[in-house]
């Protein structure tokens, strides 16, 4: 059995990289739009600018000074409109500041957000709309909704999750295994944001289990590394 301190140590530098790796680079085109400040809240048509220029403080949270309506986050996450690393964001953000009703905004996009073969800015949008689930579980502790949200990151860490009816998407040129293993790899990035004991099991026994692809269990022991950290702000001591 894996122990929670022994990952801290090993899969904290990796944890560090989420937010950069997983992001697109910035747009330069947004590099000189002022940033949203506490004294001017983020608006649909700020939004692109904080996108840009935001630092995750401590990768698991933004700055707690940026005011964010949840509406605006609604808006941003269906507008076509919106360049990919803003809707990522709008996905992850609903984890934080979102009300009870974002965990089923955010699986109803999951599922049926778009209809048909995606680009990329749509499947980023996906991508963020997980991991805010993730996100809602842990910022959001004994809420009746995060039961629902963690079995509903549980059931996605199966690639047969995604080749379902319910899934009203899909990715071109790739295989619907394919689309399937990427898809339930994020889902498991979502679990380990979570923090909660059940993400630690399932966790757990993907990275050890030798009858899943070997894709599934290193995502499953990166993700162990991001449970640690999320734990860790939970429960600082």
């Amino acid at each position: 059995m894996t122990t929670p301190t022994r990952l801290a140590s090993v899969f904290g530098a990796f944890a560090a990289t989420l937010a950069v790796s997983a992001a697109l680079a910035p747009d330069p085109a947004h590099a000189q739009r002022p940033a949203p400040t506490p004294d001017a809240p983020l608006t649909l048509a700020t939004l692109d600018a904080f996108c840009d220029t935001t630092v995750f403080v401590d990768r698991l949270g933004p700055s707690p000074a940026i005011d964010v309506t949840e509406a605006i986050l609604l808006e941003a996450l269906a507008a076509t409109d919106r360049k990919s690393a803003c809707r990522w964001r709008a996905g992850m953000l609903l984890g934080y500041f979102g009300s009870a009703k974002a965990p089923a905004v955010l699986m109803n996009f999951v599922r049926t957000g778009f209809r048909g073969p995606l680009g990329n800015d749509e499947y980023m949008a996906v991508l963020g709309a997980l991991h805010g689930l993730g996100i809602y579980v842990r910022s959001h502790p004994g809420a009746p909704e995060t039961a629902v949200a963690l079995e509903f990151l549980v059931d996605a860490t199966a690639p047969s999750f995604w080749l379902g009816g319910d899934v009203t998407w899909s990715r071109p040129g790739a295989t619907p295994d394919a689309s399937g293993y990427d898809a339930a790899r994020s889902a498991l990035i979502g679990l380990g944001l979570t923090g909660s004991a059940t993400a630690w099991n399932v966790l757990d026994s993907m990275s050890t289990d030798h009858r899943i692809a070997d894709e599934l269990a290193d995502r499953a022991r990166f993700s162990l590394g991001l449970w640690c950290e999320a734990r860790a702000s939970l429960d600082p001591t």
